[in-house]
Formats: structure tokens, C-alpha cells, sequence
């Protein structure tokens, strides 16, 4: 997200509140809006250098949310030049923004060696506070626990734990989330009592914390809880803490929490033996991911319907729940093809395509690397593709799809 300008000075209302009105379309989100508020501040004469790299921040966030990498990074780039010529004493604040930016477009882009080097970079900087030093420590877990170096993820984190313990009164947005993350991490290690205790101490810091804390904290912990008791097997703790989460959904009114509950219910059903009911619980709420965008939540949606129907003897159904995969963008076809290649199912792919026209530019070519990785991974596991030609078929799909596959 677009950064918040400091306080403004004497002659520069008029250009903040411009800023500020790019920054309100891109929160709409209104991406054409909030690029041309932001490019017509920079064709601005005389523009502050400030404000100028604040504005260069602004669009990277902005190719950042499109998926627009390439751009981003230019953006990113020219704003670094710019406060450096302007500031060339060493870093400050600001430039940590632009560092912060870049990581997050290396993790997006797979590309952790980047990341990892701006992540060493950010620790090694004197100008980062504590809270925020805690904050990269657990991006930077959060990076080697996605490439499955554990030891290093939990290093990381105990590190950003032991960052907040200096602080008197840390940020409940920092503290909660990291002592959860840690939690998960040692869930998925089998190391329950450390889970367990973890996830009590941000219970109970967030009972303590000083008012507005979002009720999300204290959901999004309550959730993991109840994960952390099906993993067990101890179904009626799991089942009173999910109670408790949807009754404080519903009060709140926060449709995504009551969502969430509820799939959470749904898990639970099939793992007490209530296939039925549970099918129905993913059904009813597959819609609501896919329409919110919550993609994540979606896909594990179509594993656990897939997987049900298959045990259950339902098979044209499970083809079925799996067709919506191949309905998507690139990214979401990545998903999907991975996701079969976690269910060992084989793909048939009916491919046309006039090919990507020269104005969609490098990031329309980034998406036929994205798909030919996934059916990489499709491939490694032992399951076939098949690619059906249309006419006309050219360009990328012809190199993502047919090429690759194992008959044509």
C-alpha cells in the first residue's frame, strides 16, 4: 500500500492533496485513477524531491497490486535514484520503504536469492526501528518456510519474538501475527505443546492490549487454535472454539470470519465422519471465496470437495469441481495445475490461441514461465498431459501447453 506522506509544508497543500487522491483511487481500488493522479504529479515543475519519491513509491505499490513487475520495478528504481541523489549522505526511513517494496516483489516473483539480499540489507540497516526490524525478521521466516528450510524459518521468527521483548508496549498488528506464524510453525512439526502455548500468549496479549485492536487478531488465533486441536484428533475442543469464532463473526458482522468458520466446520464434519454434510458446507461456500477473491481459501475449497467425492465414489462429480481450475488467469492456472499435481490427477488441456499481441508487453510473456513450471511440477509427479491443437494456436500457449506435453 501507498505510503502516508509526512506532515505537510507551507506551499505543498495542493501537491499533497493530489498524492492523497491517487493514493484514496488506488485504496478504491481504481488502478487508471490513482497512475494518472501519480504521473501527473510527477510531470509537475519544480516537485519537491520528497514528495517526488514518495509519488515513485506510490506507483510501485500500485505495479506491485497490478502484478505489473516489470513496471514496478522501474518505478521503484527511478524513486531510489532520485531521494539518493537528493539524500547522498546514507539511508534513512524512506529508502527502507523502497527496500521493503522491492522484497515484496522478489517473494511475489519467487525469486528469493533477491529477496534474501534485501532482507540481510534491511537487518543490517541502522535506520529501522525495532518494530519493523520484527516485521521483515518474519517476512523473511515466512520466505524459508515457503522453500521448506524450517530451521531457518524458526530462527527468524524467534529472532523477530525476541526484537518485540525489547519494546514495551509492541504494536498487536506485529506481535499477534508473528506469535501465531510461530505457532503454525510448530504445528506443522508436531510440536503441539510449543503450538499451544504460543497461540495462549496471543490470546492473551490481545485481551490485554490497549484499545482499537482488530477483531481479526483474536479470530485469525482462535482459528489456529481450533487447527491445532483437529490435528490432535480432540474434535469437541475444536468444536467449542469454532463456535465461539463464528458467534463473534456474526457479531461483528465480518462476512469473511463467518465464512471462515464456517470451513472450518466444514473440515471438521469430514474428520468426524459426515461426508454429506461437509460436501454441502464446501459447496455453499466455494462461491463465496472464488466472487471475494480469496484464492487461497477457494483452492483449498477444491481439494477437500475433490478428495471427498473421490472417497465417497462420486467420481464424475470430483471431474467436475475441477473444471472451474482450468477457467482462469495464468496465475490461478499455475494454482490450479499444481494443486493437481497434489491430487495426482492427469490434465487434458484444448488449446487456440492467436497469440499475446506486442503492446501486453513482458508481463503477458512472464505467464507462459509461470504455467510451463507448473506442469514441470505436474510432470515430476508421474502425472501425464495431454494438448489438444485448435486452429488457430500460436505464440505462448502453443510453448506453454502442446510443447511441453506428454502427447499432442
Amino acid at each position: 500500500m501507498p505510503p502516508h506522506l509526512p506532515a505537510e509544508k507551507e506551499g505543498q497543500a495542493w501537491l499533497t492533496a493530489l498524492f492523497n487522491l491517487a493514493k484514496a483511487c488506488y485504496l478504491m481500488p481504481d488502478d487508471a485513477r490513482a497512475q494518472q493522479n501519480f504521473e501527473k504529479l510527477l510531470s509537475m515543475p519544480s516537485l519537491p524531491p520528497l514528495l517526488e519519491a514518495y509519488t515513485h513509491l506510490g506507483l510501485g505499490h500500485l505495479g506491485l497490486a497490478r502484478q505489473d513487475y516489470a513496471r514496478a520495478h522501474q518505478w521503484l528504481e527511478q524513486g531510489q535514484q532520485k531521494w539518493k541523489k537528493h539524500r547522498p549522505e546514507g539511508e534513512d526511513t524512506l529508502l527502507m520503504r523502497f527496500w521493503e517494496a522491492e522484497a515484496e516483489m522478489y517473494q511475489k516473483q519467487s525469486e528469493w536469492n533477491e529477496a534474501q539480499r534485501i532482507f540481510e540489507r534491511l537487518g543490517q540497516s541502522t535506520a529501522i526501528a525495532p518494530a519493523e526490524k520484527a516485521f521483515w525478521l518474519c517476512r523473511e521466516a515466512e520466505m524459508y518456510y515457503q522453500q521448506g528450510q524450517l530451521s531457518r524459518a524458526e530462527a527468524r521468527y524467534q529472532a523477530a519474538v525476541q526484537t518485540l521483548k525489547s519494546i514495551s508496549n509492541p504494536e498487536p498488528r506485529t506481535l499477534i501475527p508473528l506469535l501465531n506464524n510461530l505457532g503454525t510453525l510448530h504445528k506443522n512439526q508436531s510440536r503441539y505443546a510449543e503450538a499451544a502455548t504460543l497461540y495462549q500468549m496471543a490470546e492473551e496479549y490481545y485481551a490485554r492490549a490497549s484499545p482499537p485492536k482488530p477483531i481479526s487478531l483474536l479470530l485469525s488465533t482462535w482459528q489456529n487454535q481450533s487447527r491445532l486441536q483437529r490435528s490432535q484428533a480432540r474434535y469437541r475442543e475444536a468444536a467449542l472454539i469454532i463456535a465461539r469464532g463464528l458467534e463473534q463473526a456474526q457479531t461483528q458482522q465480518n462476512d469473511y470470519w463467518s465464512a471462515a468458520f464456517a470451513l472450518e466446520e466444514a473440515h471438521l464434519l469430514r474428520q468426524t465422519g459426515q461426508p454429506a454434510a461437509a460436501e454441502a458446507k464446501y459447496y455453499a461456500l466455494e462461491t463465496y471465496f472464488f466472487e471475494k477473491g480469496h484464492r487461497a481459501d477457494y483452492f483449498e475449497i477444491i481439494r477437500q470437495r475433490f478428495n471427498l467425492l473421490l472417497q465417497t465414489g462420486r467420481y464424475q462429480k470430483a471431474i467436475e469441481v475441477l473444471q472451474p481450475l482450468l477457467e482462469m488467469t495464468a496465475d490461478s492456472l499455475r494454482e490450479g495445475h499444481t494443486l493437481l499435481a497434489d491430487l495426482s490427477v492427469p490434465l487434458l488441456t484444448i488449446n487456440t490461441s492467436g497469440g499475446a499481441r506486442q503492446q501486453e508487453g513482458v508481463i503477458a510473456l512472464m505467464q507462459m514461465a509461470k504455467v510451463t513450471m507448473a506442469l514441470t511440477r505436474l510432470s515430476s509427479v508421474g502425472q501425464p498431459h495431454i494438448a489438444v491443437l485448435v486452429d488457430p494456436c500460436y505464440g505462448g500457449v502453443t510453448a506453454s501447453y502442446p510443447s511441453v506435453a506428454d502427447q499432442s
